[in-house]
Formats: C-alpha cells, structure tokens, sequence
C-alpha cells in the first residue's frame, strides 16, 4: 500500500531541528535562494580548482632538484626530516620568579620546512645548534647545515613561484581573469551570508547584527551600515579566510563599539558568532583550541609562512593555563 504524501511530509517536518521547523516562511525563502546560490558557485569553483595543481605536488619536483644539486644525490622530501633544536625561555609564574629555561625540538618533513619559506634572519639564526640537522629517510644525517637549508629555501621562494603559477591561472587578463575573480568574490559572499542567515534562524544573532551585516556585504550602492569589517589577527598573525564586523552605535561604523560579528568559516562550533567585544571573541577562542580537534581546524587559516611563530605562541599560552588566550596583537 503506497504511503500518503502526508504522511512523508510529516516524517520530514518530525526530523527538521527546532530553529528550522519554527522559521517563518520569507525567512525560509531567503534561506533558500541563498543556499542555492551558493551550490551554483561552488560547482564552478570546484571545476576551477580541481585543474590547479596542488601547492605539495608543485613544490616537491622543485626542491627535490635543487637539493640534488646540492648533495649530489636524490632525497625523498617528504620523508626526510629536518630537526631543529633550541632553547625557549618563558616568563616566571611570579614578577620575581626569573624566567625559565627549557629546551625544544621540532621537526619536519623538508617539503613542510621548505614551504615555511624562512626569513633572512632564520636563515642567520638557525643551526647554530648542533644538535639541529637534516636527516634522510633512513635517519642518517645530510651533509647539508640547517643554515645552508634555510638559505637554499630563499633562494627558491617556492611559496613566490607557486603564486606566480595561481597568478597566471586565475588572475588572466581580459574577460578570463575577471570571471574568475568575480567567481571567488560571489562564493565568498554567498557563504558568508549563508551562514549570518542560519546564525539568525538558531537565535545566535540578533535581528540587528543580521540587518546591519547584511547591508555590510550588500552589492547595492549607497547601503549604509554601522558594521565595519575587520581583519582577523592571533598572536599578531593574519587569520586568513575570517572577517570580523564590528557594530557601531552610529552610522558608517562610527560611535561606542557595540559587538563584533566573526565569521571562520565550516567552524564546527558555529560559523556566525556574536560578542560584546574583541576580548570576549579572544577568551572564546582560547577555549575553543582546548577542544578536542579545533587547533586542527583552525590551523587552515594560518599561512605556511606564520605557522611556526603561531604554533610556539600558542603552545606558550596554552601552557599558562586555563585564563590564557589568544591575543589579536
């Protein structure tokens, strides 16, 4: 006997989440268009970057080569290692406590080292040590300097070269270049509204901080708005892919600063998110990384060439204890 269509509609309307099921109509309509949006830019985007070559795949041949260069034999890149040892001195738990002293090693792959892309002062600093080498597959040691490493990786700038290969791909000239750009703006704007529009309907915003942030994206000219988007910073590094507003109590962003909107995108915890200020975003997101996971997750937003200097400062809060977070400076 074949099912009513009501009774599949109710099956349905039983499994939806409360915020869903109880959103009026319009609210649900715009929803909609938004997600479907949405779904048509990703299609093109992801026909788009499915023929760019990886930043792994394009770097690996590269160092590989220059490497044999140097030792007059092949390395397996992503398996031998880079170890690098020093000494960290943290502040003492007490103004006249002196500061402590412990000893570190990291290590990594000499592709993921070599992406780092080191600074000219790394490039002095580094392997001084001598307990810090290259080591081959077999753990044996190169007969190449971390220094010398460090400099060769500069030499190579394989983070410049792979830009300059996406610049080519998606930055064209002529129509070809605009498309694309156009394309990454308008899969940008849709996530973000997608997910102002579903923080909304849970009740995690506000009516207000939807408005205002939405006339803050808006493509219309003259919409005037008291959201002023802000980069995101922690530990004094760029939170790439995130965009903060803040919600000012007079037009154009101006007045009492009233909150701050922050988007990180496919955040687990909620992607839209609402705060009385920057401090309470920071204490939200130190107890975020405490979770099992989310250092993974947020670590996408990082830069290759950041990702240690964060990495040593997170470790550094993380070990004061539970009232350490983040910082934006």
């Amino acid at each position: 006997m074949p099912t009513p269509a009501a009774s599949i509609d109710t099956l349905i309307a039983s499994q939806l989440p409360e915020w869903l099921a109880s959103a009026s109509a319009t609210r649900l309509v715009e929803l909609h268009a938004c997600l479907r949006e949405q779904q048509a830019v990703q299609q093109h985007l992801e026909a788009l970057f499915g023929a760019l070559v990886p930043l792994d795949v394009f770097a690996a041949p590269l160092l590989q080569n220059a490497l044999a260069e140097q030792l007059a034999h092949s390395q397996d890149v992503r398996k031998a290692m880079l170890k690098i040892h020093f000494i960290e001195r943290y502040p003492g738990s007490r103004p006249e406590v002196p500061p402590g002293v412990r000893e570190r090693t990291l290590q990594h792959s000499l592709l993921a080292a070599a992406l780092h892309n080191f600074s000219h002062g790394e490039t002095r600093s580094l392997g001084l040590s001598d307990q810090s080498r290259l080591l081959d597959t077999q753990g044996n040691v190169l007969p190449m300097t971390v220094r010398a490493f460090a400099g060769l990786c500069r030499t190579l700038d394989l983070g410049g070269q792979y830009q300059a290969y996406l610049k080519a791909q998606l930055s064209a000239p002529g129509e070809a270049g605009q498309r694309v750009a156009m394309l990454l703006e308008q899969g940008q704007r849709h996530s973000l509204e997608a997910a102002l529009r579903i923080a909304a309907l849970k009740g995690d915003i506000d009516e207000t901080a939807q408005v205002q942030c939405l006339a803050a994206i808006s493509l219309e000219g003259g919409a005037v708005t008291r959201m002023r988007p802000n980069a995101v910073r922690v530990f004094g590094k760029r939170v790439r892919g995130a965009v903060a507003f803040e919600l000012h109590s007079d037009g154009l962003g101006e007045g009492q600063l009233q909150g701050v909107l922050c988007w990180l995108p496919d955040d687990p915890h909620g992607a839209m998110t609402w705060h009385a200020s920057w401090d309470a975003l920071f204490q939200v997101l130190g107890r975020r990384v405490r979770l099992p996971g989310y250092r993974e997750y947020f670590q996408r937003f990082i830069s290759e060439r950041d990702r240690e200097r964060y990495t040593l400062a997170l470790n550094r809060a993380l070990a004061q204890g539970g009232g350490a977070h983040p910082r934006g400076a």
